[in-house]
């Protein structure tokens, strides 16, 4: 016998070409091998190379040993205990140490930094260990990661980094770092010398055991902004890093690589971007995972590029063509308009064997830790359930992507749901349709529920219906008897008397509402035609029904 105060359905949703924001995790097979470096170098991603001179810190650390009198450094942070105690171990012999680093307001308003608080906090504990002991100054627009050092003669030798001189980016990051050569060197030390002099804004020094910042603007020499040299390249002024990545972009005929940490879309370079998947040229790009880049990545998946994820990149790489001995350049700006316009930033051309080793290194890390490629548009009937995927929305975290499968059905217990009135059991959970969008299943099928609304007992005032009722009722009354005297007696009258009782079924006020409570299948039929005829607003199960 059916429950006449509950109904179960079922739904089943089809998806196909909904928008899932998906992202299809590789097949790690760790087998792809960087190249020995011999130009540049980047992060390993196993355990092989950590206790060698191959790593982007020992690299740093050499250089700044073999330093005769000078270093010059430019660096948005600078966090790493190793580097910082050589530096101090450099000035402690006597070398002049001149070191550049983004201003404390500009670390404080970062929305979502390249860093953690753990990294900041290091940063000012370094700070203070190195002011007094270094010629330190920041400014809100120093971005640029170059290391010169001087040698016997005077010439500059260095590297350029797209990492900060933190250990996480020296160490876990996806880095790249650059042998400078002489021409370059020579060119970056210009560059630094008038960055130092002319574009601080405060000289950092120790007050006991306060860091102090002392505004540098009017310390400047009036040096002139030199003009880049050796393919040594740098924003301000002429802007040479902008038109070289400008054109680089619009020199590519076949393929285009672009690593990055931040990519937005007013600004020249990302329209160069697009005009170059509008021509057909292969288009990669390594991006950094995070929530802000969700909305630009369905762009570049709907203009044709291909988006690959990873937890901890941070390389800014150009390439183009490198299977043809195509150009590339490393620098230090992102995809941004503030990068080419507001900050001071830097960057190498590089040699077409230079480029194959960057390329090499993209597709190391590739291998090893890419989180997965962008899909978008998922139409998952097109896609095997053996492959794992993961899901992206804006508040998801690296840290917290899970893996799924593709499944050929997903069953969803939806529980019960309160229908509007007892006479209608017809209702339907809200959102199924965007819910079933979000899982990773080809089709998806819920079931429910409905049930009947039972009242709140307490809250019950009942309404009752007026009616009128005669009845016989004894009269007293006075009379004169044969002799004329009074006499009292009594008589039988009809009365109508006017009496309340329950209605058929019973009537409820609930919420301002009348309403109708019922206990049996007899007094539901009653009152969905009251319902019908609106008389009452809805049907209602009583507590404890009959059968």
């Amino acid at each position: 016998m059916s429950d006449i105060w509950q109904k179960t359905y079922s739904r089943t949703i089809y998806n196909r070409g909904n928008r899932q924001d998906v992202i299809r995790r590789p097949e790690k097979s760790g087998s792809t091998r960087p190249p020995a470096p011999r130009q540049v170098w980047g992060t390993w991603k196993d355990d092989s190379q950590k206790d060698t001179d191959n790593t982007l810190q020992q690299q740093v650390i050499t250089l700044i040993e073999s330093a005769h009198s000078r270093v010059f450094l430019m660096s948005f942070l600078l966090a790493d205990e190793k580097v910082i105690e050589t530096l101090l171990a450099a000035s402690n012999r006597g070398v002049r140490i001149y070191g550049m680093i983004a201003s404390a307001q500009t670390l404080e308003r970062n929305e979502e930094s390249e860093f953690d608080k753990k990294v900041l906090s290091s940063h000012t504990v370094m700070l203070n260990k190195l002011a007094g002991k270094i010629l330190l100054r920041d400014a809100s627009h120093y971005h640029g990661k170059i290391v010169l050092v001087d040698d016997e003669d005077g010439e500059m030798h260095g590297v350029l980094l797209t990492a900060n001189l933190t250990k996480e980016a020296l160490l876990r990051n996806e880095e790249l770092l650059v042998r400078l050569e002489d021409e370059q060197a020579r060119s970056a030390f210009e560059f630094l010398r008038y960055a130092f002099f002319e574009k601080a804004e405060n000289e950092l020094s120790m007050d006991g055991n306060k860091l102090v910042a002392t505004d540098s603007r009017s310390k400047k020499p009036g040096l002139d902004l030199p003009a880049a040299f050796g393919n040594f390249l740098h924003t301000d002024g002429e802007n040479s890093l902008r038109d070289a990545v400008l054109g680089i972009i619009s020199s590519a005929a076949h393929t285009l690589e672009i690593s990055t940490f931040g990519i937005e879309e007013d600004n020249e370079v990302y329209t160069a971007l697009l005009d170059a998947i509008d021509r057909n040229v292969r288009t990669s790009i390594h991006l950094r995972y995070r929530s802000k880049h969700l909305p630009i990545v369905r762009k570049l998946i709907e203009a044709g590029a291909d988006v690959m994820l990873y937890e901890h990149l941070h390389a800014k790489v150009v390439l183009a063509d490198r299977e043809q001995d195509g150009e590339g350049l490393i620098m230090s700006a992102n995809i941004e308009q503030q990068s080419f316009e507001q900050s001071l930033e830097s960057g190498i051309l590089l040699t077409p064997e230079a480029a194959g080793e960057c390329g090499k290194w993209l597709d190391y890390w590739k291998a090893y830790q890419l989180i997965g490629a962008y899909i978008g548009d998922l139409d998952l009937k097109e896609h095997d359930s053996g492959h794992n995927y993961v899901q992206w929305d804006m508040d998801t975290r690296a840290t917290d992507l899970k893996d799924y499968q593709i499944l050929e059905e997903k069953r969803i217990d939806s529980g019960n749901i309160i229908a509007e009135s007892a006479h209608s059991l017809i209702k339907e959970p809200k959102g199924l349709e965007q819910e079933a969008g979000k899982i990773l299943a080809k089709s998806v099928t819920y079931t429910w529920t409905v049930v009947a609304p039972q009242p709140d007992s307490k809250k019950l005032n009942e309404i009752q219906e007026n009616y009128s009722v005669e009845v016989q009722k004894e009269e007293s009354y006075t009379y004169k008897d044969e002799k004329g005297k009074k006499q009292k007696g009594t008589k039988m009258v009809t009365k109508t008397e006017q009496r309340k009782r329950s209605y058929e079924p019973p009537r409820y006020k609930i919420n301002d509402r009348q309403v109708c409570v019922c206990s049996t299948a007899a007094e539901l039929e009653k009152a969905r035609k009251l319902v019908e005829s609106g008389e009452v607003a809805a049907v209602y199960r009583a507590a404890s029904p009959k059968s």
